[in-house]
């Protein structure tokens, strides 16, 4: 008998387009989804020319980490990296670095808007551009409650700048077709019940 068994040692790619912003009390990190056998990735943190450590780890889907480190005026440097299924760790990103730094009012809110929009934007779903019902959760399963207000979320991203008009029109709902009338979704999902739907041979089929 032949043993057609392998394991895995080839370690995903370092991630790319590592950013960093400093907030009055955080640094938000970003980056480029790595490779696709990724499993999650591991952020590292240097302060004040100190050795780098291992400050946290963030799940595959999401490229977006807040670091929450202090006072004002405080300087820190990260790199990332990209662990796949079998633990093989990829090398260290490019590193970054920020400020905390203090903030207005004015600063403050554009710091809300943006996370909340944020929110909705990375966790649309791929297709039809609607919110996920739960995540972790069902992959093919939305909410009209959450998609309204991610409609409203999207609107405000391209009004303030987060992203362009045209990234806006891209990522729209989509108007999935439901099976039990044919007609497609309306786009007033705002004024929807919550109700949730589960995507079934191309369609979305109401749940609850």
């Amino acid at each position: 008998m032949v043993d057609t068994t392998t394991t895995d040692m080839v370690a995903p790619p370092a991630p790319a387009g590592l950013t960093a912003k400093g907030y009055e009390r955080h640094v938000e990190l970003n980056w480029q989804a790595s490779a696709s056998d990724t499993e999650s990735y591991r952020i590292y943190r240097s302060v004040g020319g100190k050795p780098y450590e291992w400050v946290g780890s963030q799940r595959v889907g999401w490229n977006r980490y807040q670091d929450f480190i202090g006072p004002i005026g405080v300087k820190a440097s990260y790199r990332i990296t990209a662990v796949d299924a079998a633990g093989n760790e990829s090398p260290v990103s490019a590193t970054v670095g920020a400020r905390t730094r203090a903030m207005s009012d004015d600063d403050l809110m554009t710091m809300v808007q943006e996370a909340q929009f944020k929110y909705y934007w990375d966790g649309a779903h791929p297709k039809a551009g609607l919110a996920m019902e739960i995540t972790p959760g069902d992959p093919d399963q939305v909410a009209m409650g959450g998609s309204g207000f991610g409609v409203m979320a999207l609107l405000v991203g391209i009004d303030r700048g987060f992203v362009t008009r045209q990234q806006g029109v891209d990522r729209f709902p989509q108007d999935p077709a439901f099976p039990e009338d044919r007609r497609p979704l309306p786009r007033r999902l705002a004024a929807f019940p919550e109700r949730q739907y589960r995507q079934d041979d191309g369609l979305f089929r109401q749940v609850r």
